[in-house]
C-alpha cells in the first residue's frame, strides 16, 4: 500500500492500471530529470516496480504501448489505512506526532531487496538517436583506449619503415 502520493512507495507491483507488465527502470528512457530525481532516493533501479520519482499524483511506470512506444502509465496501488492498535508502545513513545513511524525508505548506502531478472519480452528498442550517457568516467577510459590504439598503430607503421631502410 501507499502513503499520500506514494513518493516513498517501494513495493512490488508490476503492473500498470491496465494490467501491461512495468518496463524495467534502467532500460528505458526517463522523461523526467534524472539529476534532480536521482534513482539512489527514488527506489527506481534494475527493477520494473512502480515508483514515483518525479513526485506525480501516484507510483507509476514505463509499459510498451500497443504501437511499441514507450509510454508512462499510473498503477493502481491501494492507499494504506492507517491502524493506530499496530503501532506498539515504546514507538508512541518515541514519536511525539503519534505517526506510524515509516518503514519503506532507505538509507543512504543501503540497497533495495532482491531485484528480479530482466526477461526478453522487457527489453525496449529506444531508437538509433538516444544515446546513453557514459559519465565522466567512461568518457576518460574511452579517450584512453582510442589514445592506446593509436600509439600501437604508430609504432607497427614506425617499426615497418625501418625494417624496408
Amino acid at each position: 500500500c501507499m502513503r499520500s502520493s506514494g513518493v516513498e512507495y517501494r513495493g512490488e507491483q508490476q503492473s500498470s492500471s491496465s494490467g501491461l507488465d512495468c518496463l524495467n527502470w534502467t532500460n528505458t528512457t526517463r522523461d523526467y530529470d534524472v539529476n534532480i530525481h536521482r534513482d539512489s532516493q527514488t527506489g527506481v533501479g534494475d527493477h520494473n516496480y512502480c515508483r514515483n520519482p518525479d513526485s506525480s499524483e501516484r507510483p507509476w511506470c514505463y509499459i510498451a504501448g500497443p504501437d511499441g512506444t514507450v509510454q508512462r502509465q499510473f498503477c493502481a496501488i491501494d492507499t494504506c489505512k492507517e491502524q493506530a492498535s499496530t503501532v506498539p508502545a515504546e514507538a508512541e513513545s518515541l514519536n511525539p506526532t503519534g505517526a506510524a513511524p515509516s518503514t519503506e525508505s532507505f538509507q543512504p548506502g543501503e540497497v533495495a531487496a532482491v531485484q528480479p531478472v530482466m526477461g526478453i519480452s522487457q527489453r525496449v528498442r529506444t531508437g538509433p538517436k538516444k544515446k546513453k550517457d557514459l559519465g565522466t568516467l567512461g568518457y576518460v577510459l574511452g579517450i584512453l583506449m582510442m589514445a592506446i590504439i593509436i600509439i600501437l598503430g604508430v609504432g607497427i607503421t614506425f617499426g615497418y619503415f625501418y625494417k624496408r631502410s
